[in-house]
């Protein structure tokens, strides 16, 4: 970004007031900076500042100015005060306009700052005898002194000068004072601030860039996140815990500082930022020295959050949230990718209608995404776990560790959402992507729905293979329906083997007599054994469930009770038995009848 210089000079004529009136006095400049600050940064300006004396002291008579690099440490620190002031003059001012190689009406902005020590105007006809100076036609002064600038500027050179008038005007919001006491209610009324600003708005022209050894560029502070850990920093709306979380902020982003170390109640330092649009709160301690080429937005992580809090907060910075959340999914950050499936799935904006096709789209992205930007930062944290560890930073080592299994997890949840989602989409189009995507799924740790498998086996094309996997998986969450298909197609091809373990598996599962009895048929049939397989008919009695299968297990337990098969011999149980399963099954009246003549002879 090309910036216009804005150059301003602020002008002291009595250094006693360092001593004096230090605290007020940089309060003073420190709002009129942060002023010019603000002014700068919305009008694309590039800010220089630089500070002279008028004093006629020798000591204080040296060719240097003060620069101020970083303006908010020097004006809190008082013990820097000092050494920023010490040596300041007027021969550097006039070293600054004879060096000045500008258009007249490019010329800085002057802020008189006046005091006590106007020593019989000897100061402003020094001043003045610079043609350069008075040419500016941006002087901005107070009221209490202004019209003895004005009436000066007149008898040094007989000029028109209609931006005094203006300024004049703008001077009346400050409100007057004697010499004396002239700080304490120019801070009391923040008057030097709105002077600033409004004559800035109002009369400052732009200017060109103007180089010179004394007056130094000042650029807005920036500073860089950096907590140490791999979290990100709370961007609140007031300095404090309490405050609202307004954004969160990747190790790294660059921050304009408009404001730095204000304390809270509980003593901890915040800064006061800008980012992209969001003001707020930062701790301090979490900053380190940054640039204003590190204040663009690259990181795709970075570019989600952002335009997510853009449209939590419904703001347009220099684009909307959702052009920020675009970006970042065209540079491979999933979640963002799957931001934008839910935006045309959903129709989440007035210019974002429903659109099944593009939210397809985005799904089918993510399942080609093969390295998602999360997955390089979970890759990074573990580097940084690594090496903490065999450092001896057991802690910190445990919290990259965390971030990275949170950021792997974050992945897999998506990629399961996604191939969950695509298997529906094309389940009934083709129903092999149906399969094989909810395949993907289920690897990327989904719990799975046992009547979505059920429904992939049951009445599609697929193969008898792929069928009995899903009927398989479904079982094994317990799905009965799909346990007694398997069952009865290994019974259906004679398979005694797998049917009888997933008869068995339907026993589990439910409370009909069905898989029991197939259960103790088997097992008396085809392996003899003839205790299990009283077992499991006493059980598939015990179901009551008065179905065929529940009737022929009563037969069978009659028959083991007569013949001592599995149990012991006793007439009087298997007359019970056939007795339920006459009428059912068809031996049950003849094996009745034969029980009963052997128990009571011809009462029959």
């Amino acid at each position: 970004m090309n910036l216009s210089e804005q150059s301003v000079i602020f002008l002291l004529d009595d250094p006693s007031l360092l001593e004096t009136e230090r605290t007020l006095l940089i309060r003073c400049i420190r709002n009129c900076v942060h002023s010019l600050r603000g002014y700068s940064y919305s009008k694309k300006k590039h800010l220089s500042v630089g500070f002279a004396t008028l004093s006629s002291q020798p000591g204080d008579d040296t060719a240097q100015t003060v620069l101020l690099i970083d303006f908010d440490t020097f004006s809190v620190k008082d013990e820097l005060l000092d050494s920023y002031f010490k040596g300041t003059g007027f021969s550097a001012l006039n070293y600054f306009f004879s060096t000045l190689q500008v258009q007249k009406n490019d010329l800085p902005l002057i802020i008189v700052l006046h005091s006590t020590a106007v020593d019989g105007q000897q100061n402003y006809q020094r001043l003045y005898s610079l043609s350069q100076f008075v040419s500016s036609k941006k002087v901005l002064a107070f009221k209490s002194d202004w019209d003895d600038v004005h009436k000066l500027i007149y008898s040094v050179q007989s000029v028109s000068l209609p931006s005094f008038d203006v300024a004049s005007k703008m001077s009346v919001f400050v409100q007057s004072a004697s010499q004396k006491k002239f700080f304490k209610p120019l801070l009391a009324g923040l008057g030097a601030a709105l002077v600033v600003t409004l004559a800035l708005l109002i009369i400052v022209p732009r200017v060109g860039r103007i180089t010179n050894p004394f007056v130094q560029p000042v650029a807005a502070v920036y500073k860089l996140v950096y907590t140490g850990d791999g979290d990100r920093l709370i961007l609140r709306d007031a300095p404090s815990r309490s405050g609202q979380d307004l954004l969160r902020l990747n190790e790294y982003e660059a921050l304009q500082v408009v404001e730095e170390n204000i304390s809270d109640s509980d003593g901890e330092l915040w800064d006061k930022v800008n980012y992209h649009g969001f003001e707020g709160y930062v701790h301090t301690e979490y900053l380190m020295g940054g640039s204003e080429e590190d204040y663009v937005i690259t990181n795709p992580d970075t570019m989600y959050t952002y335009g997510k809090a853009l449209l939590l907060h419904n703001l347009v910075a220099e684009n909307d949230g959702y052009y920020w959340i675009r970006e970042s999914a065209g540079l491979g950050e999933i979640s963002a990718q799957w931001e934008m499936f839910k935006f045309y799935d959903n129709g989440a904006f007035p210019d974002i209608v429903k659109d099944p096709e593009r939210a397809k789209e985005y799904l089918l992205a993510i399942d080609a995404n093969e390295n998602p930007y999360e997955a390089q930062i979970a890759q990074d944290c573990r580097k940084s776990a690594s090496s903490n560890e065999s450092a001896g930073y057991t802690e910190l080592a445990q919290k990259f560790k965390a971030k990275a299994a949170e950021k792997e997890e974050e992945v897999k949840k998506i990629r399961r959402q996604a191939a969950k989602k695509l298997s529906q989409l094309y389940f009934d189009t083709d129903i092999n992507l149906a399969s094989a995507y909810y395949k993907k799924a289920l690897s990327y740790g989904l719990s799975g729905d046992a009547d979505y498998m059920y429904s992939l086996a049951v009445g599609t094309d697929l193969s008898d293979e792929e069928s009995i996997w899903w009927l398989e998986k479904a079982s094994a969450l317990g799905h009965y329906k799909s346990t007694d298909i398997l069952a009865t197609f290994y019974w259906n091809r004679e398979n005694y083997d797998e049917a009888l373990k997933w008869f068995k598996a339907g026993v589990k599962q439910s409370d009909s007599a069905e898989p029991a009895f197939y259960c103790g048929w088997i097992y008396y049939h085809q392996y003899k054994n003839y205790s299990s397989a009283f077992s499991y008919f006493y059980t598939a009695y015990l179901t009551y469930d008065y179905s065929d299968e529940f009737y022929k297990s009563c037969y069978y337990l009659g028959w083991c009770y007569e013949y001592g098969q599995g149990t012991y011999e006793s007439d009087s149980y298997a007359l019970d038995y056939y007795n339920i399963a006459r009428g059912h099954v068809s031996n049950a009246d003849e094996a009745y009848s034969r029980v009963y003549k052997r128990l009571y002879g011809g009462w029959w």
